[in-house]
């Protein structure tokens, strides 16, 4: 008998039908013998003593044990794909059903779902999420971005109660502004209209056309103050709602710092010059260790929001294949 370590599959792994893969799904356990990197030749250069190259993948070798009666598969499988049982057992909140993170969202969403719940606010809550846009090319490996609720110092304290103040002081001089350029917008698209119809009019029907044009140009001037009106009215709600969440933020002892996560060619999270197999692994890292962000991270809200997201955290990177030359 050999020695072997119970691991659970992190993602669905389908290598394919030889005897050296594993065909499983995401929570299986794979009892682990051994792991290793893949070696290939390379080419050999004048002068140049290394003739093997390690391939940057490491692969473990495992037994997919199931609840059937026959024996259970032996193959291969990324060891990033794989966490041994028992950290699975005592990081629950990291694996299962983890709510820091929400898949693709725009900022806003992310932004309120961090916010929504205000009793769970504290230092250290986080949520990881990507914008649609970041990934202009869908070939590249998408980035991510964190956000993350910081104490605000005393400074900033200062600073937002100042910006806050000069904002409401020149807000009715921003109106008086917006209201006179409305204004002569409107009066501009007035003289065009009817610059229009008297290129058109012919002198015999200039008495007949004379009264049509005052009662259209009563209808319109009533329609445009009606329009304007309106208008007016919604950018007075907007601001109205933006000038409460302004003020509602400032008087948090908390501010959202947002960090991005990128990718290299080999799909791994980079943050703060250190390489990351899986978002797993930086989650667990930031969190137990020191870092530049100002606090450890402590986790997503504690409860999940009623907003879309992904069942799981996604793998690092779609069908990985092992190097048939290695």
């Amino acid at each position: 008998s050999c020695f072997q370590v119970a691991h659970i599959a992190l993602w669905d792994y389908f290598g394919g039908s030889t005897c050296l893969d594993i065909n499983c799904t995401a929570t299986d356990q794979i009892n682990v013998l051994c792991e290793e990197y893949q070696v290939r030749e390379a080419e050999i250069l004048p002068g140049d003593r290394h003739r093997y190259l390690r391939l940057p993948m490491r692969w473990s070798l495992g037994r997919w044990i199931t609840n059937r009666s026959f024996q259970p598969n032996i193959g291969l499988i990324p060891t990033c794909w794989l966490t041994t049982r028992t950290f699975y057992e005592e990081n629950k909140r990291l694996f299962k059903r983890p709510t820091w993170y929400i898949g693709i969202a725009d900022v806003t969403t992310a932004y309120d779902y961090l916010l929504e719940d205000r009793s769970s606010l504290r230092p250290g809550l986080f949520v990881v999420f990507s914008p649609i846009w970041l990934n202009i090319d869908p070939r590249d490996h998408r980035p991510f971005i964190l956000l993350l609720v910081c104490c605000k110092t005393p400074k900033i304290l200062d600073e937002m109660v100042n910006s806050i103040n000069i904002e409401s002081k020149t807000t009715t001089a921003l109106e008086d502004l917006g209201n006179r350029i409305r204004v002569i917008s409107n009066r501009k698209k007035e003289d065009a209209l009817n610059k229009r119809a008297a290129s058109r009019i012919d002198a015999h029907d200039l008495k007949a056309l004379a009264s049509k044009s005052e009662c259209g140009t009563s209808v319109v001037k009533k329609g445009s103050a009606g329009g304007s009106e309106e208008s007016d009215k919604g950018a007075k709600q907007r601001e109205t709602l933006i000038q409460g969440r302004a003020v509602e933020h400032a008087a948090l002892p908390f501010y959202v710092k947002p960090y991005t996560i990128m990718r290299n060619g080999l799909g791994r999270y980079l943050l703060f010059g250190r390489q990351y197999e899986t978002l797993y692994d930086l989650v667990y890292h930031l969190t137990t260790h020191s870092s530049p962000l100002p606090h450890r991270l402590n986790y997503g809200p504690a409860r999940k929001q009623q907003v879309a997201f992904f069942a799981s955290v996604p793998p690092p990177f779609r069908s990985p294949q092992r190097d048939v030359f290695a």
